[in-house]
């Protein structure tokens, strides 16, 4: 069962006494965060270990993330990519110095974005024409959007810099649609997946059943002959 990012906290709420256990993992494009489960999902919803300052740093004042393309020459934009490489990275590493499955989730989820930024990288040292620079740029962004979704639905978000972040991403769409010719269907948004775990049932040992034996009465048989 798949659950949009947002809702997950209704669904864990519903769970009954009775509810089969589950696992969860969490799937944003190209990054998958397996072995979840409800209590790791729950935390998230609480301030410690959320940095509200966040999202605004990771996207909002990004703008390599969602501005029109103003750069002609692949070197011109490569600077801003690196620093948003070199800042998921710094993320990465003090998250990895906290224990606990949240902070694994975030830094999951940079990992994800840091190695976005090396292949449009790659890409970019390919490419020497303004238009192919578009193209590196639009696949930069798609492959970023579930990562920046799950971020931007944060239940722990300030309230002005969620509404700030939406508009940008809003922007960001319109420019992959008008500028870089893409579809609206390129925009995979990041969900939960749900799956109620198999429990091993003891084989039954069945010993198939012994026929009848039934002794023949000789006088039977005499009875026959005659």
């Amino acid at each position: 069962m798949d659950i949009p990012i947002n809702q997950i906290w209704n669904f864990i709420a519903l769970r009954t006494a009775d509810t089969p256990k589950q696992r969860y993992s969490l799937h944003a494009a190209h990054v998958i965060m397996a072995g979840l489960d409800s209590q790791s999902i729950t935390e998230l919803t609480k301030k410690k270990g959320y940095d509200t300052e966040l999202l605004p740093s990771l996207f909002t004042y990004r703008e390599i993330l969602w501005q029109p393309n103003v750069f002609e020459k692949p070197q011109l934009c490569t600077p801003a990519i690196r620093i948003f490489k070199a800042f998921c990275e710094e993320k990465v590493a003090e998250y990895d110095q906290d224990k606990g499955k949240m902070y694994e989730i975030y830094s999951g989820l940079l990992k994800g974005l840091a190695e976005n930024c090396v292949r449009a990288l790659k890409d970019l040292e390919k490419k020497r024409q303004p238009v192919s620079i578009h193209k590196v740029l639009k696949e930069l962004r798609n492959r970023s959007f579930p990562i920046i979704k799950f971020f931007i639905d944060h239940p722990q978000n300030r309230n002005d810099y969620y509404h700030e972040a939406v508009n940008r991403l809003n922007y960001a769409i319109k420019i992959s649609i008008t500028e870089f010719n893409g579809r609206f269907t390129e925009f995979e948004e990041p969900f939960w997946r749900v799956e109620n775990e198999q429990t091993t049932l003891k084989k039954e040992t069945r010993v198939a059943p012994k026929k009848a034996v039934t002794e023949e009465d000789p006088l039977d048989e005499q009875k026959a002959i005659f």
